[in-house]
């Protein structure tokens, strides 16, 4: 250990260092849990955008048009089907919409089955496989292939996949009219979203499909365009007049509206936390300005250089602004990780980013009182 510590400064570091924690210990910990709260308030708000992402997952279709409403399956009262004729029109009014706006898109339409399930009494929306494959090959997904009572069920948001595979993998399937029973084989990623079709989409193999007798006869049509981001707005306002469409670019805008103004406040926030701390750290520094004084002085006299004192001033106070931010930084990675158990989407880039900004301001903090202080030091102790 003499080889080690008894080398240039490094025993007069060492010694200084060991005091200056344990007397700093409780600003230590009161900044250490005053960043966590800075880091995570920021991170958690980044998050968000991971729902706008999950938005665009939900729905691979930039413009999603239903003909029928599932839910008269029920008898219920709600949002009647699209005319034959008004679906013509619509259809037309966005392809021309494309067109005119110079934007590659790709159409396909298929018929769905609406029918009631036995176990559940809730409206099931069947696809054939056949079908389904054929709008996998449109937006470039992966195809089944189903044989006799196997069945495949599409989530309606990309959040339930996991839930979707852990509860209802083997599930029977039974619908009224049909003496049959179909087990989930496999869960995959969304088609259609959830407000046009239910919750409960079935992909059926081609035989059964054509064997069950439907109570509702419905009609899907979808615009595939590869820059969806361009189509916002160009529906002509839709949406608003019947729900039984949805468009991918107006739904991810007003996610991105929320995250935005969200983002706003959490860097308000999360500002005012991280002064709060580096006033802490601030404050202390200063105090002990006069005691490094007396010391430096002694030190001075025995023989330490400048150069070895802006050494030992740079490791010093490194450690006082460092160890904090590594202990909540330390917190912050567990916490984000608790965080990602409620996305089902990668939070990994959002989190990345907040961590790096952070460091990069506690460095540029760092730097700037390290200078303040030292040339404070040195023009009290006469150099």
């Amino acid at each position: 250990m003499k080889s080690l510590n008894w080398k240039r400064t490094r025993l007069i570091v060492l010694s200084n260092l060991v005091f200056k924690v344990k007397d700093n210990s409780r600003i230590f910990f009161l900044v250490a849990i005053v960043t966590t709260g800075a880091i995570c308030a920021v991170g958690a708000i980044a998050s968000l955008s991971t729902v706008a992402e999950e938005e665009v997952e939900n729905q691979p279709f930039a413009f999603t048009y239903v003909t029928g409403n599932i839910y008269d399956v029920l008898g219920s009262i709600g949002i009647s089907g699209m005319s034959d004729g008004r679906r013509d029109l619509d259809i037309a009014m966005l392809q021309n919409n494309l067109e005119q706006e110079g934007l590659e898109y790709e159409f396909y339409s298929m018929p769905i089955k609406g029918v009631k399930s036995s176990t559940s009494d809730q409206p099931v929306a069947l696809f054939s496989n056949q079908n389904y494959n054929e709008a996998m090959e449109v937006i470039g997904g992966e195809s089944v292939y189903l044989q006799g009572e196997e069945a495949i069920l599409i989530p309606p948001l990309v959040g339930l996949l996991a839930s979707f595979n852990e509860l209802r993998m083997g599930e029977q399937l039974q619908f009224e009219g049909s003496v049959e029973s179909w087990t989930v084989v496999d869960v995959v990623k969304p088609l259609v979203p959830d407000n046009l079709l239910g919750r409960n989409l079935i992909v059926l193999p081609n035989e059964s499909y054509e064997q069950i007798e439907a109570s509702l006869n419905l009609q899907f049509d979808g615009f595939y365009v590869p820059e969806w981001r361009q189509v916002e707005g160009l529906d002509n306002n839709l949406r608003s007049e019947k729900r039984l469409y949805a468009n991918v670019a107006d739904r991810y805008a007003e996610r991105m509206e929320l995250y935005s103004t969200m983002v706003l406040i959490a860097i308000l926030t999360g500002i005012v936390f991280f002064l709060t701390a580096g006033s802490f750290l601030y404050f202390r520094l200063y105090t002990d300005l006069s005691t490094d004084k007396k010391r430096f002085d002694v030190l001075g006299k025995l023989g330490l250089k400048e150069k070895e004192l802006k050494r030992i001033v740079s490791i010093e106070t490194g450690v006082l602004f460092f160890m904090p931010f590594v202990v909540a930084g330390i917190h912050s990675i567990f916490a984000f990780w608790a965080l990602q158990s409620m996305y089902t989407l990668s939070i990994n880039r959002s989190i990345a980013m907040v961590l790096i900004i952070f460091t990069v301001a506690q460095l540029l903090y760092y730097w700037l009182m390290k200078r303040h202080y030292m040339n404070r030091l040195l023009s009290m102790i006469g150099k």
